[in-house]
């Protein structure tokens, strides 16, 4: 398997909703519409089969937690190095930091691993997308709270989606 034939597919899909927006083909109440599908629906249902068909053991495998969460870590904390070393301005530095860790581990990250791993590899995909979620949406969400001079609502990880799916 090459590189392009990963990638072609997954870009190849966003170049066509691009090219269809642009020929008016579909509006912006149609993108809300599958924006809205794919994230109240499509990844929590793949989430919730994939981690129903999951074993006991791998969700239970520290190395797997150490594997995904250590790799975040270190992106948080190289980050908030270069953030400091960049005199980034106080409501800028959680967003660097944040960002630093934040994967699309969903809308891309599923398809990119059924190409390139098969079907079979959407199981740990879909646990890795979840912790990954549990963290962005709890210390990611303290983090740009934390730096934020507005006041803010703090992270409704209760009413995610893909959480919902995960139990």
């Amino acid at each position: 398997m090459n590189v392009l034939s990963v990638i072609v597919p997954i870009f190849g899909i966003i170049l066509l909703g691009w090219v269809l927006k642009r020929l008016s083909l579909i509006n912006a109440r149609m993108v809300d519409l599958i924006n809205d599908y794919v994230y109240y629906i499509g990844i929590p249902v793949i989430t919730f089969v994939s981690l129903h068909e999951t074993s006991t053991g791998l969700l239970l495998d520290p190395e797997i937690y150490a594997l995904n969460l250590a790799p975040m870590l270190v992106a948080a904390a190289v980050a908030y190095v270069a953030a400091k070393a960049l005199r980034l301005k106080r409501e800028m530095f959680a967003v660097f930091i944040v960002c630093a860790f934040f994967g699309n581990t969903g809308y891309i990250g599923f398809p990119l691993n059924v190409i390139v791993q098969g079907k079979s590899s959407l199981n740990l995909a879909a646990f890795i997308s979840t912790l990954y979620t549990i963290v962005v949406f709890t210390f990611g969400v303290y983090l740009l709270k934390k730096s934020s001079r507005e006041p803010t609502e703090a992270g409704k990880i209760h009413k995610l989606p893909i959480i919902w799916a995960a139990l």
